[in-house]
């Protein structure tokens, strides 16, 4: 546009539908919308077998004394889903105890509720509600740690890791 009025187009011109969610471009896919990129490949359904896998494999072997609530909880939530799916890929996950998780979490002051079961051990416990429903899946995501420099203590959504 010049001077208020259209210049000639003599270069190629691109339009973007609205209702395109995904397109590649220049070696890079960009995603305009996410859940229907997901649900066009299959990703959710992948991720939620994934998540069932590390429940069945990791999850029921830490004593939970509401473990089928928290597994319901975990299987009808997406986020909760894509926690488990993050949680797979800890490499330390195996080596984890319901100890290490109570004392984890009450070195950083979360509040995660723990009961003594039938056999005298610690158990954690599951709380639906939208405030502690993803406590333990924090924790076991190590979404929450302390500055070497201040000790001050965070709650965090990345940890790319560096200097290893």
């Amino acid at each position: 546009m010049s001077d208020g009025q259209f210049n000639e187009i003599d270069g190629q011109v691109f339009s973007l539908d609205r209702d395109v969610d995904c397109f590649y471009t220049g070696g890079y896919m960009i995603i305009r919308n996410v859940p229907s990129f997901e649900r066009i490949f299959g990703f959710f359904t992948a991720m939620s077998n994934r998540a069932a896998q590390v429940f069945d494999e990791f999850v029921v072997q830490l004593p939970i004394s509401n473990m089928d609530e928290f597994r319901d909880a975990c299987m009808g939530d997406s986020r909760m889903t894509r926690k488990l799916a993050s949680i797979a890929r800890r490499p330390y996950i195996n080596d984890l105890t319901p100890r290490d998780i109570r004392d984890a979490a009450e070195e950083m002051g979360i509040g995660v509720l723990t009961s003594t079961g039938p056999d005298g051990q610690l158990q954690l416990t599951f709380e639906r509600s939208p405030q502690q429903r993803f406590k333990i899946l924090k924790l076991l995501d190590d979404d929450f740690l302390m500055s070497a420099l201040s000790s001050e203590k965070y709650e965090v959504n990345s940890k790319p890791r560096f200097g290893a």
